[in-house]
């Protein structure tokens, strides 16, 4: 199964200049995993999905999500509204490694150069 999905990048608080690169972060894979968690759950594709899946997909989407998600990619899906196809591409990757994890077929561990 293809899992894709909309993520939107939300600022929780105060000016992003003011926060670390730490809390940027954390803030990032905490919204990332929030979004895809609503756009999973809603996906008419995963009717017949547990929610035990869907929090582990994407666990592991947003734990993996600050390897390949450049700046650039955020610059243009804020000026945009939409994921370039680089973007795209790469979460594609993601969400089949992160699914092959889940089935059992890999080791969960960082998405090594050639996977991206």
């Amino acid at each position: 199964m293809r899992y894709t999905f909309f993520f939107v990048i939300l600022v929780a608080t105060g000016s992003a200049f003011a926060q670390t690169v730490n809390d940027f972060r954390d803030n990032f894979i905490r919204t990332f995993g929030d979004q895809c968690l609503r756009t999973q759950r809603a996906a008419p594709g995963n009717s017949g999905v547990s929610d035990e899946i869907i929090v582990k997909y994407c666990d592991c989407m947003a734990r993996h999500a600050p390897e390949f998600v450049t700046m650039d990619d955020l610059t243009e899906l804020a000026r945009t509204g939409q994921r370039g196809r680089e973007l795209q591409n790469k979460l594609n990757a993601a969400g089949d490694a992160c699914a092959a994890w889940i089935r059992g077929e890999v080791v969960d561990g960082p998405i090594k150069p050639k996977d991206r």
